[in-house]
């Protein structure tokens, strides 16, 4: 079930996906009316009025999707998920290509920069970028023996910060291509990284946040009163 809101998330109304299958994701074309939601076992479904109704569309039924995207610039849209798979539409998700990268890896968070640039998160090649949309994909430098979990760029100064397994830390200072790794990730069990208005925010599973205001040159930790798992911050 999706659920819809006009009021700004005052009130919703339930949807049907099309499909009696979990989403995980949803991204939209707000100047075509168009959304794509994206789930287990092959999901994929597509709404042509601001997700009043929902249509589901073929794809693979061994892949499930984690991620989608809307990619301006090129009108392609994006999901991405198992066994490697990224199926690319350029028809408003009327039809797909698949991309899939060598290899069974599982793709992760899709982000688009503001350069234009997306990254593309892979659990066997490490930090993937394209610069036409998702048509091709490149390798980035990053540590492929990471599991890497989440991206954040910062818009106004172009640094992305990746967070991965194992209290890892990453910076890049060329959109994604190439990275530096940070120090440990004080101990936090990072799963998840944002950026909001211009501060890096870290949340792990001890109970405690990493904070950067430096462009992610560095991080302080800092604690919560009780011990938790952190999963994600918004504003």
């Amino acid at each position: 079930v999706i659920a819809r809101s006009v009021d700004e998330g005052r009130s919703w109304q339930l949807a049907r996906n099309g499909q009696s299958k979990y989403t995980h994701s949803i991204a939209g074309a707000p100047d075509r009316g168009i959304l794509l939601a994206a789930g287990v076992e092959g999901h994929l479904a597509r709404s042509s009025d601001d997700g009043r109704s929902w249509s589901p569309v073929p794809a693979p039924e061994d892949v499930y999707f984690f991620s989608t995207l809307y990619h301006p610039a090129s009108g392609a849209f994006l999901a991405a998920g198992s066994f490697s798979h990224i199926l690319r539409s350029t028809d408003g998700g009327k039809s797909w290509q698949n991309q899939r990268i060598a290899g069974d890896a599982t793709l992760g968070q899709l982000i688009l920069l503001a350069s234009g640039r997306v990254l593309a998160l892979s659990t066997d090649a490490g930090i993937l970028y394209s610069d036409d949309g998702g048509a091709s994909w490149q390798a980035s430098d990053a540590d492929k023996n990471v599991i890497w979990l989440s991206l954040a760029e910062d818009p106004q100064s172009r640094i992305v910060v990746a967070a991965g397994r194992d209290n890892t830390l990453a910076r890049s200072a060329d959109g994604g291509k190439t990275w530096q790794k940070l120090p440990d990730g004080l101990g936090a069990g990072i799963i998840r990284v944002r950026n909001l208005d211009g501060v890096f925010l870290a949340s792990g599973n001890e109970g405690s946040i990493l904070r950067s205001t430096d462009a992610g040159r560095s991080f302080e930790k800092i604690m919560l009163p009780v011990f938790t798992t952190l999963s994600d911050f918004a504003q």
